[in-house]
């Protein structure tokens, strides 16, 4: 059985993580083109922030946020503007070859999904550049 990231962790992947079926998602991006290291977790990126946090939340920097619903991405945008200001939007389909996937809905972002893939895949390969000209017309 393929190891995700996370799993040295106890209880990681949080309980009520589902193996992935088949599922679409969006993702923020800092540019395109889309590269690999875009798909690494905050975890990976700055694992020294998490020396302290509790397992459950160095188990969730180990996932990453996807969204089922766009609208809710562009929340999260507008939320953290200064942030995510000007990143750019991924659109992915996940399969049982991705890892696994629970709903961890935050403030107003009901379609947030915390994912944690397979250690061993190229997360960036499922997914493609999503273009829009108005996020009003999504």
């Amino acid at each position: 059985m393929q190891s995700v990231v996370g799993s040295h962790i106890e209880n990681c992947p949080l309980k009520g993580s589902q193996p992935i079926t088949e599922i679409t998602v969006y993702f923020l991006v800092p540019s395109f083109p889309i590269n690999k290291d875009d798909f690494k977790s905050q975890y990976e990126k700055k694992p020294q922030r998490f020396k302290s946090q509790s397992n459950d939340v160095k188990c969730q920097a180990h996932g990453l946020s996807v969204y089922t619903d766009i609208k809710d991405l562009f929340k999260t945008q507008e939320m953290y503007n200064g942030r995510f200001k000007h990143h750019k939007i991924a659109v992915g389909k996940l399969t049982y070859e991705c890892g696994v996937i629970k709903s961890t809905p935050a403030f107003c972002r009901k379609t947030h999904h915390t994912w944690w893939p397979f250690s061993d895949i190229d997360r960036s390969r499922f997914f493609i550049e999503y273009h829009t000209a108005e996020k009003d017309y999504v």
